[in-house]
């Protein structure tokens, strides 16, 4: 069943408020049917809403950090070195070298020292 409720944002309780045709059939009541059967609203008990909404403007992005850079790309060389050293314990072939031709071809220029 559908309701609409009144809400008090002071003591943030709130009242459901629902439209009912007692001994109506579905689909309503004819408009002919005694004042017994007409639509009426009924409230129901009081319940309280907490409606903690704050607008605020979204954080400002995050400025790039060379530190924080420096360190993941160290941390990409570690596991690029263990990866390396598992396959090789494991007779994997190669997974080719970091920045091979690939980088080249693409008119890349890393420096990796």
């Amino acid at each position: 069943m559908p309701f609409s409720f009144i809400y008090d944002a002071n003591t943030q309780t709130a009242w459901p408020i629902a439209q009912v045709t007692p001994g109506s059939p579905p689909g309503g009541p004819s408009p002919d049917a005694p004042e017994s059967q007409q639509p009426r609203l009924v409230a129901g008990p009081p319940f309280r809403i907490i409606l903690d909404i704050h607008f605020t403007a979204p954080p400002p992005p995050e400025q790039p950090d060379a530190r924080k850079a420096a360190s993941y790309v160290a941390q990409l060389e570690r596991a690029d070195a263990e990866l390396r050293a598992r396959m090789a314990r494991l007779g994997m072939g190669s997974i080719g070298g970091f920045g091979d031709d690939q980088d080249a071809l693409l008119g890349l220029d890393i420096d990796v020292g």
